[in-house]
């Protein structure tokens, strides 16, 4: 077994609001932040390679999530103001990670809590960090090699 290390770039992927979960009254809604689906990616060394994200509980580092992780607009941290919210809970449930997320009650995020409630916002994006892959052949050799995140973390 041959081992390798790469710093990657921290990572994206498509999450989903679940209207139904909004609270008003609370400012929260849960979000399906991954499925763990495979994806297609490139990366700078290999080219094209499948990514899928474990889902087994010792794989996914959620302490950060539990810990007051932030809810950004655009994944910018640059600046205070480009933070709408604060993740309250994350946890993993079957074959999905969720987390219940609470907009700050600032008078300019109330649009986007609005756009939330009225069904135009539907999907976010969640940033996460791989800390380790476990690389897998492909049989086809036409086809890219799948790389599983063994090692995760989702962060914003």
């Amino acid at each position: 077994m041959t081992t390798e290390t790469r710093q990657l770039p921290p990572l994206d992927l498509r999450a989903a609001i679940v209207p139904a979960t909004f609270d008003a009254t609370a400012r929260t809604v849960e979000i399906v932040w991954t499925t763990g689906a495979t994806v297609l990616r490139t990366d700078y060394w290999d080219g094209p390679f499948y990514e899928s994200l474990s889902l087994d509980p010792a794989s996914v580092r959620l302490g950060r999530l539990n810990n007051g992780a932030p809810f950004l607009a655009c994944h910018d941290a640059d600046d205070l103001d480009d933070v709408i919210g604060v993740v309250e809970k994350a946890w993993l449930a079957g074959n999905e990670g969720r987390a219940i997320v609470r907009f700050s009650a600032r008078e300019d995020v109330a649009p986007i809590i609005q756009d939330v409630q009225d069904g135009i916002l539907r999907n976010i994006s969640v940033g996460y960090q791989v800390h380790t892959f476990v690389r897998e052949a492909s049989p086809n050799s036409k086809e890219p090699d799948t790389y599983t995140a063994t090692d995760w973390e989702p962060f914003e």
